[in-house]
Parts: structure tokens; C-alpha cells; sequence
């Protein structure tokens, strides 16, 4: 990603191009004294690092209804089967894909 900011810019016109760009709905940006605050001027540092944070609220490890990235609800969920047993019980990989971001998670399943 690259961007051309002028000289008065903050951090949160840095902050809103990444969230367009990368489709990420929360960051924030630290630095090696911690957590930098969106108001201060792009000029002020000379090297920051932004993290992507999850949204909160979000349980299990997959998404079923809402992107915990972007918040896209458009979700495609797969489940598929890897092993069964005689008795019916059965057990496999659940996968999420948001078609937004591309965001992937997966988890196991099982009946047992």
C-alpha cells in the first residue's frame, strides 16, 4: 500500500486509508512506546507499526454471519467430512470465507 499525504496530515487520515484499503473495520497504531494516538501528525514519527484488531463479540474460530475483519456479512461457510464411524458419528473441517476481504478460518467438527 502506498499513499502521498501532505504535510499537515494525521494519523487518522493515515488510519482511514488503510481501513479502505485493506478493508479492515478497527487498527491501531503503536510505536516502540506504545500505542499512538490518531490525532497526532504523520510527521511526529518516523517509523509506527499498525495492527489489525478484531472486532469484539465474536466467539468460536470461524465466522458464520459477520466478517470479524471488515464486517461483511457476506459469509460462505463449507462443512466437509474427513471421518465417520459405524455408529454415525462423524467429524471434519468447518471453513469460513468472507467474500469481502478474503479473510479464511477454520475449525474442526465433530458429533462425538
Amino acid at each position: 500500500m502506498s499513499s502521498d499525504f501532505s504535510a499537515e496530515a494525521k494519523l487518522a487520515d493515515l488510519e482511514s486509508e488503510m481501513k479502505s484499503t485493506l478493508k479492515w473495520l478497527q487498527l491501531e497504531f503503536v510505536s516502540k512506546n506504545g500505542k499512538v494516538d490518531v490525532s497526532e501528525p504523520l510527521t511526529a514519527h518516523s517509523t509506527l507499526n499498525a495492527k489489525e484488531v478484531p472486532l469484539s463479540g465474536f466467539t468460536g474460530s470461524i465466522d458464520e454471519k459477520k466478517c470479524r475483519r471488515c464486517g461483511s456479512e457476506d459469509i460462505s461457510v463449507s462443512r466437509t467430512v474427513e471421518w465417520w464411524k459405524m455408529n454415525g458419528d462423524a467429524g471434519g473441517q468447518l471453513t469460513s470465507w468472507c467474500q469481502v476481504c478474503g479473510l479464511q478460518l477454520s475449525s474442526s467438527w465433530s458429533d462425538e
